[in-house]
């Protein structure tokens, strides 16, 4: 394995003021965020050790040897694509289909993605608000009606439209102290202006944002990432996180990496994994293995597409992801990173993974 160089505080605080970005430090949260006028253009989230206090958790197993909780960011004044990554993850893991066949496991992946935008326009997502109570209606709650409605979930229309979808950036910053782990995502989109002197405020047409008849939802970003975060008592520690740069495809991206990395899969394999997704913008499924679009159809009449290559937003998918080894074990724990990139042509390349 080649050794990572661990970044130092110095050079840390240097690249966050090239960029222009500020850190803010809480009592319960360390995390980047980056604003510009008031404005923010970047999905956060960032959780050092035994500090969850502000992100959205979700229990997603628990066994003899500690609870298992998805991480993904809580909601501001923008949307981010983590939501229905978080879905997806939670749906399948609770349909008890992580460790299904191949063709059964894409049949449910693929369906969860649809079922998460045909069920946003009802959910609080959709219109930004949010009430403290059990009135409530996240998306997440829904991941417990997946199995039940999968089948229509195949055949019914959807009438939501997705307007404006704009490229993002993801960086994954692990860092690794004397007092704990301290894991940060940072996803930037495109209203985020390089030039400091920029003074314009985006407005909501500079954001994604989704149409479902004659209402328009809050702003959105395409940006995806998700932890998960191992809790047993006394040792509570990130092990598993996944961040995409891309559009379309970094809701499938995430959510594909975090489920085969919590089955046991190596980051080097994951990151090299063929997909399939669901495209809102035209309602169709999308596979990358031809193999697959045939066994889907065998076994579910499910008509998977092959992914036009044309097509720059539908092939334009890097996936980082990132695991801890040895949990629980503060003198032995090492971490191990891979992701995937692509050169002009659009060829893929996956990088040798990184242990450090």
């Amino acid at each position: 394995m080649k050794q990572l160089k661990r970044c130092s505080g110095e050079n840390v605080e240097k690249w966050m003021r090239t960029f222009n970005v500020s850190k803010s430090l809480s009592p319960t949260r360390q995390f980047i965020r980056v604003k510009e006028n008031n404005t923010e253009h970047f999905a956060d989230i960032g959780l050092s050790d035994k500090e969850y206090g502000k992100a959205n958790e979700e229990l997603i197993e628990e066994t003899e040897h500690g609870k298992n909780f998805l991480v993904y960011p809580s909601r501001d004044s923008i949307g981010t694509f983590s939501l229905f990554s978080a879905f997806v993850v939670k749906a399948i893991i609770g349909s008890g289909k992580l460790n299904a066949s191949r063709a059964e496991f894409l049949y449910n992946f693929l369906l969860a993605q649809k079922f998460a935008f045909l069920h946003l326009p009802s959910c609080s997502e959709f219109s930004g608000i949010f009430y403290e109570n059990s009135t409530d209606r996240s998306l997440i709650t829904m991941a417990d009606k997946f199995y039940g409605e999968r089948r229509k979930t195949l055949a019914a229309p959807s009438k939501l439209e997705i307007k404006n979808l704009r490229r993002v950036t993801s960086v994954l910053v692990w860092r690794r102290t004397v007092f704990g782990d301290i894991v940060q995502t940072l996803a930037m989109s495109r209203p985020f202006p390089f030039d400091t002197n920029f003074s314009r405020v985006p407005k909501q047409k500079d954001f994604t944002y989704f149409v479902y008849g004659n209402e328009t939802s809050v702003k959105f970003t395409a940006a995806a990432q998700l932890m998960i975060r191992f809790d047993l008592g006394r040792i509570q520690e990130i092990t598993h996180v996944a961040t995409a740069s891309g559009s379309i495809r970094t809701i499938e991206a995430v959510s594909l990496a975090i489920l085969n990395l919590y089955k046991g899969e190596s980051p080097d394999n994951v990151v090299a994994m063929k997909s399939a997704y669901y495209d809102i913008r035209d309602g169709k499924f999308y596979c990358e293995d031809k193999a697959d679009i045939a066994e889907l159809f065998a076994a579910y009449k499910l008509v998977c597409n092959e992914i036009p290559k044309d097509d720059f937003d539908a092939n334009d998918r890097v996936l980082m992801v990132a695991v801890l080894s040895e949990r629980g074990n503060a003198m032995r724990t090492s971490i191990t990173a891979a992701m995937n990139s692509r050169d002009e042509d659009g060829n893929k390349d996956y990088n040798e993974p990184v242990s450090v």
